[in-house]
């Protein structure tokens, strides 16, 4: 016997319309009460998979959030490190300007005086 699993993420799934159209689909020479117990065990056999499945992937997510946390800090020291390396070449830049600049500017004079 095959359960249907589907209808149950319907927003409008109707329990009793769920379980009146598995009794209507049991084959004709299956007693009702055993076509019910074996709906029963199926449907609980599913709900442990599925609790099982729930559980196994949230200790898969708690693992992986430190690990996360990890990186979200090795990210923002790289960060911080870059910028560090941004701002001394800036100054450097700067400064090699100012050299550029007062050379320039002490070439000008010479040829002006």
């Amino acid at each position: 016997m095959m359960v249907d699993l589907s209808a149950f993420s319907d927003e409008k799934f109707d329990a009793k319309k769920w379980i009146n159209a598995a009794c209507e689909a049991r084959h004709p020479e299956e007693a009702a009460e055993k076509h019910l117990v074996d709906l029963e065990m199926k449907l609980q056999m599913v709900s442990e998979e599925i609790a099982a499945s729930l559980e196994e992937q949230s200790i898969a997510a708690l693992l992986r959030v430190p690990r996360a946390t990890r990186d979200v800090v090795r990210l923002r020291d790289d960060t911080l490190s870059l910028r560090s390396s941004v701002a001394a070449i800036l100054l450097k830049l700067k400064k090699v300007i100012m050299q550029h600049l007062l050379v320039l500017m002490f070439g000008i004079y010479t040829i002006l005086t």
